[in-house]
Formats: C-alpha cells, sequence, structure tokens
C-alpha cells in the first residue's frame, strides 16, 4: 500500500494546519450545513480552498479539518456528460491504485481504496443533471478526534 498523502499536491494537505492552505475561505452556509449533517467529529469544520489541477482537470477543493487539523481533502470536478464522466471515473481509479494498491468497487459509481496513513474514495454523480467526479481522501489521523 501507499499513502494517500502523496496523491498529487492536495493530498499533502493532511494533517497539516489548515492555516498553511493559501486562499482558504468559508464553504458557504447552505453547503456547510448540508454537508456536515450527521458529522461523527466534533467541531469539524469544511472550507473550500484554491481550484486544484489534477488528471489534466480543474477540480474544486474542499476541506475538512478539526482543530484546525485537516483530516479530508474532497475534490470536486465537473464533467462534459456520461462518457466524460465513466472516463475521468476510470482514469482516477487507475490512478489511486497505482498509489495505493488494489481497492474494491462498493457498485458501478464507488470505488475505496485504502492507503498506510487513510484511504481514498472515489465517486461518480449526478447533481442537479450535472455529472461530476468526486474524490475523497481522508488521513488515519481521524482516528485522534473526538466523536460527536
Amino acid at each position: 500500500m501507499g499513502s494517500v498523502e502523496t496523491i498529487f499536491g492536495a493530498g499533502a494537505f493532511l494533517r497539516r494546519p489548515l492555516t498553511e492552505v493559501s486562499g482558504v475561505r468559508k464553504m458557504p452556509w447552505l453547503e456547510r450545513r448540508l454537508l456536515l449533517r450527521g458529522s461523527p467529529l466534533k467541531g469539524e469544520e469544511l472550507h473550500l480552498g484554491p481550484p486544484q489541477v489534477w488528471l489534466a482537470r480543474s477540480w474544486v477543493l474542499r476541506l475538512g479539518s478539526v482543530k484546525g487539523t485537516v483530516h479530508k481533502v474532497g475534490l470536486v470536478a465537473d464533467t462534459a456528460g456520461p462518457e466524460d464522466a465513466g472516463d475521468l471515473l476510470a482514469t482516477a481509479i487507475t490512478t489511486l491504485q497505482t498509489h495505493l494498491g488494489p481497492g474494491q468497487r462498493l457498485n458501478d459509481d464507488m470505488f475505496v481504496v485504502d492507503g498506510d496513513d487513510g484511504n481514498a474514495i472515489v465517486q461518480r454523480s449526478n447533481v442537479l443533471g450535472d455529472r461530476r467526479i468526486m474524490v475523497a481522501l481522508t488521513s488515519d489521523i481521524v482516528r485522534q478526534f473526538q466523536r460527536s
């Protein structure tokens, strides 16, 4: 297995202070509220970060933190349609497996890969008719945080 912290530039944000990520801003209230609903972590906060380039695409960066330490990096890329979404999903899965090792397909739209220091989840979604690919990298540091 490999390290989730070594997967492209954004993986390096894991376990780091949120203050070390330039361009961080508050996520809109409604989006923050929807994404944190049912959060198992006490004091979890969500932020938007600077756009990231990975797999020749621009990705929206979302960061999850507790007490100022980043534990989750989320990336979201819009696609041009079903075929483009399928291609990007396959490329993301292959890239993660190359870095982390074999993973597990949970269904046609979701794939999970465990690393030495956390995990990665790739998911295809349809949001208001827009096809998106979402990647979440989670550090095992999350085990140190207090549960809600």
